[in-house]
């Protein structure tokens, strides 16, 4: 009985001990999926272009309610995971006529900053997983509204349309205190 109740309190000490404290008096939670939508076209020539910018809510407060948080307890957001994914049911449709790719994020009052960005596109791909900026982009989702704009080059032009969804999800770090 000693021995069970030594090993239990041994379990219980290790698995208390494997949290760190930050763990302890943090909390973690997830936006919505934020999406854009566009379309890079066969008639848009190689080089720069903004495929889209859009004005979306932040949706803070609610986000902020549904996980009983204030303000003020909000330490960071961070981007979480950033996605772009070909809609055509065409199998044949890939992102190879891209070079690069990146998401920004702006408002009224904050200037542009890069979200995710790949600067190098493998051939034959449907779906891209953004490689994220650490960046903390808190004071963005402060503001009623941001953009997001899809900006990418493109190496050769496409003899198909390239339907394109964009989603960005980002991770809120939050104290307890």
């Amino acid at each position: 009985m000693k021995n069970r109740l030594g090993i239990i309190l041994i379990i219980i000490f290790l698995s208390v001990s494997s949290v760190s404290c930050e763990d302890l008096f943090n909390l973690t939670f997830d936006s919505k999926e934020y999406t854009i939508e566009f379309t890079v076209n066969p008639v848009d020539e190689k080089g720069y272009h903004i495929f889209k910018e859009e004005v979306l809510e932040s949706d803070l407060d609610s986000i902020l309610d549904a996980n009983n948080v204030s303000e003020d307890r909000l330490n960071a957001v961070h981007v979480k995971e950033a996605i772009a994914v070909i809609t055509s049911l065409d199998t044949t449709v890939f992102f190879d006529p891209l070079e690069s790719f990146k998401v920004t994020i702006y408002t009224d009052t904050l200037d542009e900053s890069t979200l995710a960005e790949i600067k190098e596109i493998p051939d034959r791909q449907r779906e891209l997983s953004l490689p994220i900026k650490s960046d903390d982009f808190k004071d963005y989702l402060f503001e009623p509204e941001f953009m997001l704009t899809a900006i990418g080059v493109l190496s050769e032009q496409t003899t198909k349309a390239i339907p394109v969804q964009v989603k960005v999800k980002f991770e809120f770090k939050a104290g307890l205190n």
